[in-house]
């Protein structure tokens, strides 16, 4: 299993959703093979 973990200031007031489709679509390339993939995304408080 893949884990990524990002904290972010660009993610503050964005939906969970949003945050992974940010993540997702810079990464896009590097895990698109990848299964079993865990993205937690959070903003500094």
């Amino acid at each position: 299993m893949f884990s990524i973990v990002v904290e972010a200031t660009s993610f503050k007031g964005l939906s969970k959703v949003a945050q992974h489709k940010m993540i997702t679509g810079i990464l896009k390339d590097e895990i698109r093979d990848m299964h079993g993939l865990s993205i937690t995304t959070k903003a500094p408080k």
